[in-house]
């Protein structure tokens, strides 16, 4: 159990987790411009982000992805169109 823990406070310090159950376009740009992410998430990856908020992301086939802000789930696909979804994470 103690991996999970670990990841688990991993999380909870980042600004935005994206957890991919299959592949999944992702583009992340933080506070500065600086695109930070832009590529095909490989199913069970997870990328996170902390040090430049806020940022914008975008992400194709979102209802695939498990999207976290700040430690609490957020439903990407629910702000979807045609299964992209773009939002800020601060």
């Amino acid at each position: 159990t103690a991996p999970v823990a670990a990841a688990a406070s991993a999380s909870a310090g980042a600004v935005v987790s994206l957890v991919a159950s299959e592949e999944s376009w992702a583009e992340v740009v933080n506070g500065t411009g600086t695109v930070v992410l832009q590529r095909l998430l490989q199913p069970g990856e997870r990328v996170e982000f902390s040090a430049a908020p806020p940022y914008a992301v975008v992400l194709g086939n979102a209802a695939v992805v498990q999207v976290t802000l700040r430690g609490r789930a957020f439903d990407a696909a629910a702000i979807a169109r045609n299964n992209v979804a773009r939002f800020e994470a601060r």
